[in-house]
């Protein structure tokens, strides 16, 4: 992999339709962004650490172009392994967590206890542009953020995931009311 980091923009919207294919779109989309990724050798996905308020994602960008389709996914890999014990508690509060998900899943390997985030969204036509790209990007990273310190007091502590659950939908009521515990 090479590691990038290019902030030319000479035409202003970087990943809108063009003759520039979807993988090359959202590569000039990371460097007008200043972020700091790196390049696969197979020339269809990038990867880039995030830091998050508690902790970092390994961050993966991920591209497929099939005739008039496009489809970007954007995983966030959370930093630790569930272990093997706690992996059933911690798809549990996934599922919960997913529960009427759209566009972001949360996902766990059962064999190896790898745990992320699925942001992902097909469109026909080249319609992949910037604005999906900066929601895409948003909506991974919120969700990898809101759910990482539960996960992971799911998989190494002794919380429930129906535990996590509620302190999660107790928070997100608590910050859609205006209402913040000091």
């Amino acid at each position: 992999m090479a590691d990038r980091m290019d902030s030319s923009n000479e035409e202003g919207a970087v990943a809108g339709a063009g003759d520039k294919s979807l993988y090359e779109r959202v590569g000039r989309w990371l460097a007008a962004g200043d972020w700091h990724y790196s390049e696969s050798a197979e020339g269809n996905w990038y990867s880039m650490q995030v830091s998050l308020e508690f902790g970092s994602v390994r961050t993966i960008i991920d591209t497929e172009t099939r005739e008039d389709e496009e489809t970007v996914m954007i995983y966030c890999i959370f930093p630790v392994r569930v272990p093997e014990a706690r992996r059933t508690q911690v798809a549990d509060f996934f599922a919960r967590l997913n529960y009427r998900a759209v566009l972001t899943s949360l996902q766990i390997d059962m064999a190896d206890g790898e745990a992320r985030v699925l942001a992902s969204m097909s469109q026909t036509g080249s319609a992949i542009n910037d604005a999906t790209l900066d929601r895409l990007l948003s909506l991974a990273l919120r969700l990898a953020d809101r759910s990482l310190a539960p996960m992971l007091s799911v998989a190494f502590g002794e919380v429930s995931a129906s535990m996590a659950h509620e302190r999660i939908v107790a928070a997100a009521e608590r910050v859609a009311s205006g209402v913040q515990l000091q």
